[in-house]
């Protein structure tokens, strides 16, 4: 890609498992938005936060859509669909990291980014937080999924055709999403919150 792609964390989970703003928390006395926003800083030309706020990083805020208010439908998938709809006529696509993920691959736009939709995937298993989502890919896919409930990344994944991009270090996409997930994560000397 000759220009360097938009790139968005998503933060707009309740963070019910944790029991508080996932966000927040520190690693190293780094907060976890912090983190992500400096995983993406040298892959990408601008980083917008889905979620509720900007954390006081000072970047642009995209929360999600309700439903009924142009929605095409809730869940997970809410905050792309809300993010697709503000890049409209401004972007082809958009990078998305996940807040919860500390360790994110810092060749994530190169592999990623391109002529398709695409998302990452590790250890046998999908990881549709990191991904490159074309917003033409996702308008069809608002059409198509429209007025179906919540919808997850994987199904939206699945709508828009995405391509999977192996990679080969499982660790780059460690969530922090529970107390076990922090101790897992000091255990392997990975930090944690």
């Amino acid at each position: 890609m000759n220009r360097l792609p938009i790139a968005v964390v998503l933060a707009g989970g309740k963070s019910i498992r944790m029991g508080r703003d996932k966000a927040l928390c520190e690693m190293d006395g780094v907060r976890l938005i912090d983190r992500a926003v400096a995983a993406l800083r040298p892959q990408t030309g601008r980083i917008l936060i889905s979620g509720p706020h900007d954390y006081g990083t000072g970047l642009e805020c995209v929360p999600d859509e309700q439903r009924g208010a142009g929605a095409p439908c809730g869940g997970p998938s809410a905050g792309i669909f809300a993010v697709a709809r503000r890049l409209a006529g401004e972007a082809t696509g958009f990078l998305t990291v996940p807040v919860d993920a500390p360790f994110a691959p810092r060749d994530l736009a190169a592999r990623l980014c391109g002529p398709r939709s695409a998302v990452a995937s590790a250890g046998g298993r999908l990881h549709p937080t990191f991904a490159w989502w074309l917003i033409a890919d996702i308008e069809r896919a608002a059409r198509d999924l429209e007025g179906g409930g919540n919808v997850s990344l994987r199904a939206l994944a699945e709508a828009t055709k995405a391509r999977v991009v192996p990679w080969a270090d499982e660790t780059a996409f460690h969530n922090v999403n529970t107390a076990d997930d922090l101790m897992a994560a000091r255990e392997k000397g990975l930090g944690g919150c």
